[in-house]
Formats: C-alpha cells, structure tokens, sequence
C-alpha cells in the first residue's frame, strides 16, 4: 500500500514538474500576434517567436497558429513571428540571408533544448520524493538554474534575430513595420466580424425566446377551449 501511494505521489510531482517546465519553455510556438493596442504587454514579452500564445479567441488563434507553424520564415523580436512573404517582400542581400538562415537553423536545434533542461529537476525531485528525503532548497535551486540556461540560449537566438533586423535598411524596416499594420487591421477585421455574428445569434435566440413566450398562452387558452 505505502509502495502505492508513494508511486502515485512521484507520478504526480513528475506530472506538475512537467507542465512547469512546458509553460515555462521558449519552444518555436508560433500564433499570430494582436495589433498593437491589444495586448501589447504580452507581445513585446512573448513576441520572439518562442512560446507565444495570446488568451483570448482560443479557436480563432488555434487555426492560425497551425498556419503560422509551416509559414513562419523570420522572427521580429518583439513582434513574433512573420511568413514568407515578409521575406520575399523584404529582398535580402546575401548577407542578409546568411543571418536568416543562421537564426533559423539555431532555433530549429534549439527545439529540444528546455526538456533537456529540465531533466536534471525531474531527476532530482524524482529522487527525492522515492527517498521520502525532500531539500526544498536543492529544488528551488535547480529550478533556477534551469530557468538561467534556458534564458542565456533564448538571449542568444534573441541577439541573432536583433542583428538580422540591425541589418535592414530603413526601407526594409518600414516594409516590416507594414507587415505587422496589415496583419494587426485583418486580425481586427475578423474581431469585429466574430462580434458581429456573435450579436446576431443573440438577438435570434432573444426573438425565438420571445416567440415562444408570446405562443404559450395562446396554446393555453386553445386547450382550455
């Protein structure tokens, strides 16, 4: 029974550790960003391309964080992710595309580092609670020099993408800056068209409400005749 229990309570912690770990993670999540006047805390915090997620119109940035995952070609620190098409818009010069090209295959190797990191925790806290011997400070410890690594390689994608953008000429970054303008006024566009179809089911299912009210007695009265 206690060889049970114990089971259940390292299966429990190794659960919670992980789900820490996979919020905490700067993996290559892609979602399309909110204009600039909406949420404009949680872009400049989460826009490098790593981990970003914005609450809100759950399904709606569900399907275009699946799109964003295969058009993803550059990242705007600050800003996230773009597509293709930025690229092609912006027309780099050799010199240009080597830091592409060298930011995206760093973030592509970088994909698999934070469960790496993490590992020694899980090792640790695993190790512990089977010992029934539980140092908090061990553990606060090693979770803070998780989180020190893991930051120290996400500064060092971050200077990658900051040098790629130092290298754009004014005209290349006013097509940028562009770029996030039109998708923040589409991603307005379908806010408002949502609210709008949202408002008209509403006053559909008040009027059917209504309707059924105003029948009721006339079937009462119908029955009693």
């Amino acid at each position: 029974m206690a060889k049970s229990i114990s089971s259940f309570v390292v299966k429990s912690l190794t659960a919670a550790t992980a789900a820490l770990a996979i919020g905490s993670t700067f993996s290559v999540a892609v979602a399309q960003p909110q204009d600039a006047g909406s949420r404009q805390g949680m872009s400049q915090k989460m826009g490098d391309g790593y981990g970003q997620y914005h609450k809100g119109e759950r399904g709606q940035f569900k399907h275009h964080g699946k799109q964003m995952r295969t058009q993803a070609a550059i990242v705007i620190p600050g800003f996230g992710p773009a597509s293709q098409q930025l690229v092609d818009d912006l027309k780099l010069n050799d010199e240009q595309k080597a830091k592409l090209q060298a930011a995206l295959e760093n973030q592509k190797q970088a994909r698999g580092e934070p469960r790496e990191m993490f590992k020694k925790t899980f090792d640790l806290r695993k190790q512990q609670v089977e010992s029934g011997k539980l140092d908090p400070k061990a553990m606060l410890e090693a979770q803070k020099q998780s989180r020190a690594a893991m930051q120290e390689k996400r500064d060092a994608h971050q200077a990658q993408w900051l040098a790629l953008w130092d290298s754009f000429t004014p005209e290349q970054q006013t097509t940028v800056g562009k770029y996030y303008q039109d998708r923040a006024q589409k991603m307005q566009e379908r806010k408002e068209q949502r609210a709008k179809r949202m408002e008209e089911r509403r006053e559909k299912r008040e009027q059917r409400m209504d309707n059924k009210g105003k029948q009721a007695p006339v079937e009462q009265a119908e029955a009693k005749s």
